[in-house]
């Protein structure tokens, strides 16, 4: 019997002792044969949800791990941001001059780095003047 047969036939033996069975229950044989079904059906999904269970908590450890991943290339990104912006600062103490970073600076850095970023994730490493041009015919 098919797991939607033994579910009609338990609701039908159940609810109205037997009449209409699909399996033309009433005898001991037949009550016997879809108790037999029925731990079989039983068994089947138990070991279906074992079997869902574990690929739920690889999921969960894979979710984690990428969740760390993420972590440590956020903070990776931050130090080099800053190791950047630290690289375009430079005191000379003869003339007590000190360079400064322009708002301008900082924006075309972002840009420089998360452009790369997200051209390096989808596989392609295209300069992001060329990246714009493919856009822009794509959108014209």
């Amino acid at each position: 019997m098919t797991d939607n047969e033994i579910i009609k036939a338990l609701e039908c033996c159940a609810k109205s002792g037997c009449k209409n069975c699909p399996e033309n229950c009433g005898s001991a044989m037949c009550l016997k044969n879809l108790v037999i079904d029925s731990l079989d059906l039983i068994n089947r999904q138990k070991a279906e949800n074992e079997i869902l269970e574990k690929e739920l908590m690889k999921c969960k450890l894979e979710k984690e791990m990428l969740h760390q991943t993420v972590e440590e290339i956020k903070s990776e990104a931050i130090k080099e941001f800053a190791e950047r912006l630290k690289s375009k600062i430079w005191h000379s103490p003869e003339c007590n001059y000190i360079r400064s970073i322009t708002p301008d600076y900082i924006d075309n850095l972002v840009k420089e780095m998360t452009e790369v970023e997200t051209n390096q994730r989808n596989g392609v490493i295209v300069p992001p003047e060329e990246a714009e041009k493919a856009l822009n015919k794509m959108t014209d």
